[in-house]
């Protein structure tokens, strides 16, 4: 279940305390918590995966809690820091630990899930914009929270914000020809933005001022890449990861002329990993739990025959990425954040190597920076199952 909760502690506090006048079943947008303050009524709107019965909550609430079979699931550390947090509040709701997920397919097979689509007819869940030219770097670096200029890389979550500081888009950059040396971006490098299908079209309108005033070209049309997320099964290590992604590296066809335009771009998913490890064998399960994200050319065998993927694993749903990803806390897309409202730091972007506090100046730096300096953050995304 996804919460977005402002004031978290008091909210839920309340909401587990006096569960008949706290929670109401909203119609449109789920599960909704009020509570009043001395200055406004403050409210916090759930987004649910499974929705929540408020009765089966309610009776939680009322009747004492049995002693967990199992000891409860630690936090992790990226979300144990976090202030305000009742200690009441472990009784009904569990927070998850990233590195105590289970995978729900026990195959040995990896699963791939295809994020985005060669064809126009087929859109996908997230749409790939590409910026190129002598100024491509500059433009990139100056629109994006994190540094992207840190290499190697294979890929580098980030945010893209307005001049308020709201985010616009949270983005995945891949570079072409991929930087795998030192101070390898130059002129001649492109960059293929992952970002949401649904808010793309006002992304594009937002960023077209800053494509007029640069050398750059804008290609929102990018039919010859692929997306697609890799879950790898949970008995494999790393090193066992890096060597299936070899294997789709080296899968060829035999045309010479495919053969030469085949590219895999990517690599294990950044926002578990440090950007030091992209493709280190030694990640642990928390890294590794969101396995790989990967561009593949459109002349790769394996986008020309989809159906050649059953050699190296089995195709999955969208379904399947969403549960993952909302036991993990990852908030992607406009199932995440509002287009130009929400604030970087309420989806845990700097705890998810999205942001670079020491890059310098970008669009939104300012705003971000003062509440990462201060400390404050009102609201944010946690992922917990409830006890019952």
């Amino acid at each position: 279940m996804w919460r977005c909760i402002r004031s978290c502690s008091t909210l839920l506090h309340a909401a587990l305390e006096r569960p008949q006048s706290a929670l109401a079943l909203h119609s449109t947008c789920g599960a909704v918590c009020r509570t009043s303050s001395p200055t406004a009524t403050r409210r916090a709107t759930v987004a649910a995966t499974r929705s929540l019965s408020v009765s089966a909550l309610a009776s939680s609430a009322a009747a004492p809690t049995p002693a967990p079979a199992t000891p409860p699931r630690a936090m992790h550390p990226s979300f144990a820091t976090i202030p305000g947090i009742p200690s009441t509040l472990l009784h009904h709701l569990t927070l998850i630990a990233p590195g105590t997920l289970t995978s729900t397919d026990e195959s040995s097979k990896p699963v791939i899930v295809p994020l985005s689509h060669t064809s126009a007819a087929a859109a996908g869940r997230r749409r790939i914009l590409r910026i190129s030219g002598p100024e491509a770097a500059d433009v990139v670096q100056n629109l994006t929270a994190n540094d992207i200029t840190i290499t190697p890389h294979p890929v580098v979550f980030t945010a893209m914000l307005n001049h308020l500081g709201r985010v616009l888009a949270d983005a995945f950059v891949f570079t072409f020809p991929p930087a795998t040396k030192a101070n390898s971006i130059t002129s001649e490098t492109e960059f293929l933005l992952d970002v949401d299908q649904e808010t793309s079209v006002q992304l594009i309108e937002a960023l077209q001022p800053f494509v007029r005033l640069a050398d750059v070209d804008l290609d929102t049309n990018v039919a010859e890449w692929q997306l697609v997320q890799v879950f790898t099964p949970p008995a494999w290590s790393a090193s066992q990861t890096i060597d299936w992604l070899h294997q789709v590296q080296n899968t060829t066809s035999s045309d010479a002329s495919a053969k030469a335009r085949a590219h895999v771009l990517g690599g294990w998913d950044p926002r578990l990993v440090r950007p030091q490890n992209y493709l280190d064998t030694q990640i642990d399960q928390v890294g590794s739990s969101m396995g790989l994200r990967l561009l593949l050319s459109a002349s790769h065998p394996l986008v020309a025959d989809s159906a050649r993927w059953a050699t190296l694993g089995r195709l999955g749903s969208l379904g399947e990425y969403d549960d993952r990803r909302y036991a993990l806390g990852l908030a992607e897309g406009v199932s995440g954040f509002r287009f130009a409202t929400s604030f970087p730091l309420e989806s845990n972007f700097e705890r998810l190597n999205g942001v670079h506090f020491n890059k310098g100046c970008y669009l939104g730096q300012e705003l971000t920076h003062r509440s990462h300096s201060r400390g404050v953050t009102r609201k944010r995304i946690l992922p917990f199952v409830t006890s019952t």
